[in-house]
């Protein structure tokens, strides 16, 4: 079973939340995804999200007829999550692309070189 909740107050990520897996716990914050693998694999990975890429292509976020209800929280979190990559607090790797595979590899893609 995995279960989510918010994080204790006063932690170190505003905005927390703790993931919780039969092989382990993280916090993880806005711009943030935990990836949970098969029980023998560990604790939970943890990986940033380019949010404002995620924003503009995503048929999950933009494909409804209307804008998303937590469409200015999803704005100003890809603001700050810039902010932190100008001010050196975050690199992008240059990943568009995460799949598993069935053995529970990681398989990233990266995007096509400009020409």
């Amino acid at each position: 079973m995995i279960t989510a909740y918010p994080a204790e107050a006063g932690g170190a990520t505003p905005s927390a939340t703790t993931v919780a897996a039969p092989s382990g716990s993280v916090s993880i914050g806005p711009g943030q995804f935990a990836l949970i693998g098969p029980s023998s694999s560990g604790s939970p990975k943890v990986f940033n999200v380019d949010v404002g890429q995620v924003f503009r292509s995503s048929p999950l976020v933009n494909a409804f007829p209307t804008p998303l209800p937590t469409a200015g929280a999803i704005l100003q979190t890809a603001t700050l999550q810039q902010a932190t990559v100008r001010a050196g607090g975050m690199s992008s790797t240059g990943t568009v692309g995460l799949a598993v595979a069935s053995d529970g590899t990681i398989l990233t893609g990266s995007s096509k070189p400009k020409s």
